[in-house]
C-alpha cells in the first residue's frame, strides 16, 4: 500500500467483512499510515439482505462469535468506526457509503 502510495496512487484498504480486530488501535494506525482511506463493512448491513440474512445462514457469524461475541454486533463495527475515525479522519467509509467513496 505504501509504494502505491508513495507514486500518488490512491489506495484503500477493505475491512470486508469486519472479522474481530485484536489490538484496533495498531491495526487502524497501520492503515492510515500506508493507505489513503478505509472502507469498514460488517455483513449485517453490508451482505445485501435485511439484517445480515444471507450471512446468518453461513458458518461465518458462529466463527466470529467463538472468537469475540461482540464483533457479530453492530456496536463493534461502531467502536471499530470511532477508532479509525480517531486516527484516520475523514478517511474512514462505512458499508456503500464508503464503497462509494463517502468518507468521514
Amino acid at each position: 500500500m505504501q509504494a502505491l502510495r508513495d507514486v500518488g496512487i490512491h489506495t484503500v484498504v477493505t475491512v470486508s467483512p469486519l472479522l474481530p480486530i485484536d489490538d484496533p488501535e495498531s491495526f487502524f494506525k497501520r492503515i492510515g499510515s500506508t493507505a489513503s482511506a478505509v472502507v469498514i463493512d460488517h455483513y449485517i448491513e453490508g451482505d445485501g439482505s435485511p439484517e445480515g440474512g444471507r450471512t446468518l445462514q453461513t458458518p461465518l457469524p458462529n466463527a466470529i462469535r467463538s472468537v469475540n461475541a461482540e464483533a457479530v454486533r453492530l456496536e463493534y463495527r461502531d467502536r471499530m468506526i470511532e477508532i479509525a475515525e480517531r486516527l484516520m479522519p475523514g478517511r474512514v467509509g462505512v458499508n456503500i457509503d464508503g464503497f462509494s467513496g463517502r468518507m468521514r
